[in-house]
């Protein structure tokens, strides 16, 4: 019996072995299965070069309303929140010191004048010494200086305005002493009003004087226009960016200053634009890729990237228009993997099933 097992166990091995070699297909040539990925074809199309940031609004010209001289509140001439003209008088200092000494200083200059016009005469023939003749120009000279100075004085006791617009509110009554310097309110003109603004430096030569802008503020869907008046003329090292102000009408008074801004601003016109999908490019250590797809396999691409449009980014550099993107499966891509396209995306960016 030990003898039979012992002949079976060569044979079944050898009959095994003849039954796996004619089963087990060769491995030698066999191509890669193909990865199966959804694709987008990269058409050149107008773009709009679009840009969205924030800002401020500002008021058109802003001044705090400051006493030049110490004295006594006179009178104030306007309503808290309420709109002055250019040259109204605001507040009045007492001057009543001032005026006296204003007198009697004229009453000194006409009687020096005088006395300088007689001088020079006798001067002329020779009948004063030169001494004499310009101890007597200087006293004129002296008093034109100090009714200057009252007259200096006398006009700084008077706040005007300085231009047209709204007054804050007072820090100060009637009858009350000012200092020197002291506060009085805000007067502001808010129409026109300021948009105040930064742009990324890369758009910095995109915008210019005369640009539009469109802007809405916080909690508004109402869209207000603005025009660009001046640019900064250097760019914010720690920022890296251009401040930029436009200027806005606000006859409504709709538009408050500081108030915070939402702009929309529209720079140059690109006509042959590609797009792709943003979520087709990575990023590795050498930089911005994205995977096409060439002669049945995945080749990478550095590339570089310009406008984001919702969903999708305009590349600048690195492909051409018509290369096949690919969109899925991005993780286990490399250079050379075997793929097969499972649609070809439209540009909206759809996928024909």
């Amino acid at each position: 019996m030990l003898r039979n097992l012992l002949f079976l166990i060569p044979l079944l091995s050898f009959l095994y072995s003849c039954k796996s070699d004619k089963s087990t297909p060769a491995n030698n040539g066999q191509a890669k299965t193909a990865t199966v990925v959804e694709v987008f074809i990269a058409k050149p199309e107008i773009l709009d070069n679009v840009i969205t940031t924030h800002g401020s609004v500002m008021s058109n010209e802003e001044i705090e309303l400051r006493s030049e001289v110490a004295g006594k509140i006179e009178s104030i001439n306007f309503k808290e929140g309420g709109k002055v003209s250019k040259d109204q008088l605001l507040v009045q200092i007492n001057d009543s010191e001032l005026q006296p000494n204003l007198e009697k200083l004229k009453v000194q200059l006409r009687i020096a004048q005088d006395e300088f016009g007689r001088k020079k005469q006798l001067f002329d023939i020779q009948g004063i010494s030169k001494e004499e003749y310009e101890a007597a120009e200087l006293k004129v000279a002296s008093l034109e200086s100090d009714i200057r100075l009252i007259d200096a004085q006398i006009r700084n006791s008077k706040i005007i305005a300085p231009f047209s617009g709204t007054v804050g509110l007072r820090q100060v009554s009637p009858g009350a002493f000012v200092t020197a310097g002291g506060m009085i309110a805000k007067l502001v003109q808010s129409d026109p009003v300021k948009i105040e603004f930064t742009v990324p430096e890369m758009y910095a030569h995109q915008i210019s004087t005369g640009s539009q802008v469109q802007f809405k503020l916080a909690g508004s869907d109402k869209n207000f226009t603005a025009k660009v008046y001046a640019l900064d003329p250097s760019i914010d090292p720690a920022t890296r960016s251009l401040k930029v102000r436009a200027i806005a009408d606000n006859k409504d008074g709709a538009l408050i200053p500081g108030a915070y801004a939402e702009l929309t601003i529209t720079l140059q016109q690109i006509k042959d634009g590609l797009l792709v999908p943003a979520l087709a490019v990575t990023q590795d250590i050498k930089g911005l890729k994205l995977f096409v797809i060439k002669n049945g396999q995945a080749v990478t691409k550095l590339v570089k990237t310009g406008i984001q449009k919702g969903d999708f980014v305009q590349i600048t550099e690195g492909m051409e228009a018509g290369d096949t993107v690919i969109t899925t499966s991005l993780l286990s891509m490399r250079d050379g993997v075997p793929v097969l396209a499972k649609g070809t995306a439209q540009q909206n960016g759809g996928t024909a099933k």
